[in-house]
Parts: C-alpha cells; sequence; structure tokens
C-alpha cells in the first residue's frame, strides 16, 4: 500500500498500466467521482478501495485497455475480501464487572487482570477469559488502561508487552475513592501479547459504573 497513492499522483500507474492519457486523466480526479468508476467497471461502493487493489494485483499487459485488466480482479467480493486483509478492523474495550461490585487483589504475587465484560471485541483479537490480547498482525496499536481504588490499599497496574512491563498506572489515597490511567503505542509483530498486570500487594475496584477498563485498537497495518 505505501507509495501508491503518490504513483497515481506522479503518473507512474501510466507508465506502469500502459493507460491512456485520458484514462489517466480521470484516475486522478476519479477515486472520489462514481462515474469514473463505472467506467473502469468498478462499483461504486468500494471506490478508493477497489482501485488500490486493482493496482496492486493486476499485471501490466502491454496495449490492453484498462478496463480488460480489471478482469484479473475477479469479483467485487474478492475484493472486498482482500481490502479487509490489508486494513483490518481490530479493536476492543472491557472492564472488570458486568454488574455489582468487586475488588481484584491484594494477592502475593504479580496478577493478571481479566476483564469480562466485553464493550467491544471487533476482530476477536482480545480474550475476556484469559485477559490476553494477541496482535494478528503486525502494526502499529494503541492501548489504554484505567484504574480505580478504593479505601486505603493503594492500586498499581501495568499494561505487559510479551511479559515486560511498558507503563504503568497508580493511584493511592487513605480513604475514599481514586481514579488513574495510562495509554502508550505499541508496534507488535504477529503473535505478540498484550494484557494489564495487577502488581503483587495491591488491589483495584470495580462497579456497575465501570471504571477499570482496558482497551486497545489498530492504529494501522504495516508491511
Amino acid at each position: 500500500m505505501i507509495g501508491v497513492w503518490d504513483c497515481w499522483r506522479q503518473g507512474a500507474l501510466t507508465q506502469r498500466r500502459g493507460i491512456t492519457q485520458g484514462e489517466q486523466e480521470t484516475l486522478e480526479t476519479g477515486p472520489f467521482e462514481v462515474g469514473s468508476f463505472e467506467h473502469f467497471g468498478l462499483e461504486r461502493p468500494f471506490n478508493m478501495a477497489a482501485m488500490i487493489i486493482f493496482t496492486l494485483k493486476c499485471p501490466s499487459e502491454g496495449d490492453k485497455s484498462l478496463l480488460e485488466r480489471t478482469e484479473c480482479v475477479s469479483s467485487v467480493p474478492t475484493m472486498t475480501k482482500d481490502w479487509r486483509l490489508v486494513c483490518r478492523e481490530i479493536a476492543f474495550s472491557a472492564s472488570l464487572v458486568e454488574s455489582g461490585d468487586k475488588s481484584i487483589g491484594p494477592f502475593s504475587t504479580h496478577f493478571t487482570i481479566t476483564y469480562k465484560n466485553v464493550f467491544t471485541n471487533t476482530g476477536n483479537a482480545y480474550n475476556p477469559i484469559t485477559g490476553v490480547f494477541t496482535a494478528p498482525l503486525k502494526g502499529a496499536y494503541m492501548f489504554r488502561v484505567s484504574i480505580y481504588g478504593h479505601g486505603p490499599t493503594p492500586a498499581t497496574v501495568s499494561i505487559i508487552k510479551n511479559g515486560e512491563i511498558v507503563v504503568s498506572a497508580y493511584d493511592y489515597q487513605p480513604q475514599g475513592a481514586l481514579s488513574s490511567s495510562n495509554g502508550v503505542v505499541l508496534i507488535l509483530e504477529v503473535g505478540d501479547v498484550v494484557y494489564v498486570r495487577l502488581k503483587a500487594g495491591r488491589r483495584i475496584y470495580d462497579n456497575e459504573s465501570n471504571h477499570s477498563t482496558f482497551s486497545g485498537f489498530l492504529l494501522f497495518p504495516l508491511k
């Protein structure tokens, strides 16, 4: 995907595909115009996505017209599937409890928190049973954790990547309640894991207001 738009604007697509000047002018103005896509045999809903997939998949074939060369992309459903592989939708958000009140900790050792009240899990990369997010593709991801401390025990959690602490959130006051949060952008490889760990001797609290949450989403894929 990197450089496709630049090639488009610089006219490199003309050289690679052998299209006519008129077709090139349509391409330069047409990704956002329905008529241009109808001219090239591409359907309206896929717009830029369909044309980028055409650019990536279709080889140059001499003097064949652009309309003929779109036949190498067999169908609109195929283009849809390929586009979702390029720009996959990955996002999740969850809290500790669905109902009632709950405290976790303190424990004598570090503890992986399982956020079981799932609001969103597009792509199913987050496992509410284990509390672990597993990256399904290489990319830049944003993660955020929020905690709610209540009572005299401090609250400390960390976002963990592959067993190593990345960032932490901490709150403490002798009486009443206090909230804290932190977030980070991480570059993940396929199979990397991210989760939230409660520090030994610390405690977090939640109720139906969903104060304690763990969220993450894909910012963009990487090669």
